[in-house]
């Protein structure tokens, strides 16, 4: 039976036409978008060793033009299908036209496709697939492609397994792109099995080492939570930590009074303290409300709550600067009682397109096509608070999706982040999951929990092995107060400690390989 499926598909396989190559990356596609995200549980995420088996079996045999067009097609639908709804939640949530918002969502597809088309067209210029150590070749090519173009959002498909615990622990020892690379290589030798087998041959060399891969990933994940486990079950004094997080689901700033929405905020974050009055900090989201950090409710009220409450409030407001305050800094500040100094940290990393318009400096006629940005300022400094054995890394929206600027806070002794994010302007699409797949990972990475605070959801406390702690994530465009402890380990992980070695490697290995490789064709 296996060998007569596999000959009704071999023709289709060996030599297959645009059509039929289109159709497997079709079939990638589905499978992708079946598996990610999963909200509840690990669900169809062991699809990620396989999902792009079809795509690269499309590529085989390819020249540079349909390699490229391959690759383009795929990484484009991949996204475009992701999060299809994103410009509709846009469309509602800023004031700008609906030709915008599809401009600049077919922009961002094109950008996530490009690591995939250039990986197209390299494919059909060296025909790595099929040969021997093609695996290896193509699967590092691929990873440092996916890593190394920078991209808006850096996503691709090791956020499906951003909920399968036992999967993303090897991001302790060489980061993303230690799990891609293993992701796309496993990927790659089932390929080179199949491709064995459409010869007629016997062999299950490759689908031994596709095995090991998949073995030796879910050991070393065991063996790790188990061993975060057993720490976290016998906490050390000042180790655990429970911060209460306020989800206000604040509309648009273009309607309504702002100051008496803040007014509501500061109501909630007192019901929030009664119902958890264990709660050692307030933290609570970056909001659209754009109100002045100079504003007296700020000044005054927040500063009597704390006083009154006695815990310590992270919050986030809008730092006027320069001759009538004409610019800003997106901001969060930290109000301690009894202290009169307010600590501050302005955000470093903005988001193209809403808090600054790339390029618009050299090209100023760019602020004529895209009009619904705010101009911020870029931050020059981290800063980490401090609450007992808690050192608070201050994370506003996606700052938290970037390695190396987490990194630089937990140089600082940095143990716990605080993601303050406003996701509403995504609308009900899964743009909000999305944003915490990608955010999850530096929990691994560095060994630090994280607590993510959003306006509209979604919110959830990480632990430092990654694991969402279960009831904590909050639902969308609900008004919610969470509060879960979340215990804080002493020792940083490999991977803080070594940096980006795997990247270094990989880098510096297809460098020689290639640069061996083109030396040896021109001899020829």
């Amino acid at each position: 039976m296996f060998q007569l499926g596999l000959n009704s598909i071999q023709p289709v396989l060996i030599r297959p036409g645009l059509s039929h190559r289109l159709l497997l990356c079709c079939i990638s596609i589905l499978l992708l978008l079946i598996a990610f995200p999963d909200k509840t549980g690990e669900g169809v995420s062991w699809l990620v060793w396989v999902c792009l088996v079809p795509w690269v079996l499309a590529l085989k045999g390819t020249g540079r033009f349909t390699g490229l067009l391959l690759g383009s097609f795929f990484g484009f639908f991949f996204f475009f299908g992701l999060d299809s709804g994103v410009p509709f939640g846009l469309s509602k949530h800023l004031a700008t036209s609906d030709w915008n918002v599809w401009v600049t969502f077919v922009l961002c597809c094109a950008q996530v496709a490009l690591p995939y088309a250039l990986f197209g067209l390299l494919e059909g210029m060296f025909q790595w697939l099929g040969k021997p150590f093609g695996a290896p070749r193509a699967a590092g090519c691929l990873t440092l492609l996916q890593v190394l173009i920078p991209q808006v959002l850096p996503i691709s498909h090791y956020l499906i397994v951003y909920n399968s615990p036992f999967i993303i622990q090897v991001t302790d020892l060489g980061g993303v792109p230690l799990l891609l690379f293993i992701l796309n290589l496993a990927n790659f030798y089932l390929v080179d099995q199949i491709l064995v087998w459409l010869k007629g041959e016997k062999s299950f060399a490759f689908f031994l080492v596709f095995a090991l891969l998949i073995g030796a990933t879910l050991i070393y994940g065991k063996m790790r939570l188990d061993e975060l486990h057993e720490a976290q079950s016998r906490p050390e004094p000042g180790r655990i930590v429970r911060a209460l997080s306020i989800q206000p689901d604040i509309a648009s700033p273009f309607s309504g009074n702002a100051e008496a929405r803040l007014r509501l905020l500061l109501q909630q974050v007192e019901r929030g303290l009664e119902k958890f009055p264990s709660a050692d900090f307030v933290i609570w989201p970056e909001n659209p409300l754009n109100l002045k950090c100079s504003n007296l409710v700020y000044r005054d009220e927040l500063k009597a709550l704390v006083e009154k409450s006695g815990k310590p409030i992270l919050f986030q407001c809008d730092q006027g600067v320069g001759q009538f305050l004409r610019y800003s800094f997106n901001a969060m500040h930290w109000y301690q009682p009894g202290e009169d100094v307010v600590e501050e940290y302005h955000k470093i990393r903005m988001f193209p397109f809403g808090e600054t318009l790339p390029f618009s400096r050299e090209i100023p006629f760019i602020k004529r096509l895209v009009n619904f940005y705010t101009d911020y300022l870029s931050g020059l400094y981290y800063r980490v608070f401090k609450l007992g054995d808690a050192r608070l890394i201050p994370s506003i929206c996606y700052e938290a999706v970037f390695s190396s600027h987490i990194r630089e806070f937990v140089r600082r002794d940095g143990n716990l982040i605080v993601n303050s994010v406003n996701d509403a302007w995504w609308g009900d699409s899964d743009g909000p999951e999305i944003h915490l797949a990608l955010s999850v990972f530096r929990s691994v990475e560095f060994r630090v929990p994280m607590v993510r605070v959003t306006n509209s959801g979604v919110g959830a406390f990480v632990q430092a092995t990654g694991e969402i702690i279960e009831s904590s994530r909050t639902s969308l465009f609900q008004k919610v107060e969470t509060s879960f402890p979340l215990y804080l380990p002493k020792e940083r992980s490999p991977y803080f400690n070594m940096g980006d070695w795997m990247l270094a490697l990989l880098l510096v290995v297809f460098i020689l390989d290639t640069g061996f490789r083109v030396v040896k064709n021109l001899k020829k």
